[in-house]
């Protein structure tokens, strides 16, 4: 067990996100956005090494719950896809650090040999997504925010669109556009960009968080933060509901 993703805090960070009854099956448990949440805290942080204690105690607890070996492959792709996503934000050094952690943990009958994405598809595909997705996540300051990114590098405001928001964050077979949202916020958290926090905040409700499970969210990243000995320059964003 990682000196970082200790029991007591892993079993803290379970109860923050409602309904704070226990979970009675696999499919439940794996509803709660801990289990791709704080390893990707922890991989903003540069810890890997905290990653396989966040995998391995879901993995026991969703076996406990009678989880098929579907189910279970199912965490570690929430998990590894959840770092994949993570990287566009906290830079792909960290991110590749956490995916070879989580690799190294990984029972060999849950570890992927294909691709999930189906890599045949045209980039028209993934604009048109991406585009989709993006909007629904921005809302009414879509085009506002859209025009910022493509006014300060063109090249980039295509790629926030095309590969981020497409090929990366539009893809849902193994996270929802709401999960996807969780993600961006609590990566944000960790990078200390209050402009961004704020965004996030706002597009997890508009993909369909409730207040009440954005600010548990909120609270799983500052908790995995401070056990990570994070020190936040600027204010940490409320949700303003």
């Amino acid at each position: 067990m990682s000196h970082l993703a200790t029991p007591a805090l892993l079993t803290h960070l379970k109860s923050l996100y409602p309904p704070s009854s226990p979970p009675t099956s696999a499919h439940e448990y794996l509803l709660n956005p801990y289990i791709f949440a704080a390893p990707v805290v922890f991989a903003s942080f540069n810890y890997p090494d905290a990653i396989p204690a966040v995998f391995s105690t879901a993995l026991h607890d969703i076996k406990t719950l009678g989880a098929t070996e579907d189910e279970q492959k199912r965490l570690v792709r929430k998990i590894r896809d959840a770092l994949f996503k993570c990287g566009i934000l906290i830079g792909y050094p960290k991110a590749i650090n956490g995916l070879v952690a989580l690799y190294n943990a990984t029972p060999e009958n849950l570890r992927d040999k294909h691709m999930i994405r189906d890599k045949f598809l045209p980039t028209d595909h993934w604009t048109s997504s991406g585009q989709k997705y993006f909007n629904e996540t921005y809302g009414e300051t879509a085009h506002q925010t859209q025009t910022l990114l493509e006014a300060i590098y063109p090249d980039f405001g295509f790629f926030c669109i095309t590969h981020a928001y497409g090929y990366a964050y539009s893809f849902s077979e193994l996270i929802s556009g709401l999960e996807n949202s969780y993600i961006m916020l609590v990566s944000n958290i960790a990078m200390d960009v209050p402009r961004q926090i704020e965004w996030h905040l706002n597009g997890s409700l508009r993909n369909g968080g409730t207040p009440e499970q954005v600010k548990a969210v909120r609270e799983i990243a500052v908790q995995v933060g401070k056990a990570a000995g994070a020190v936040w320059r600027n204010e940490i964003p409320q949700l303003q509901q």
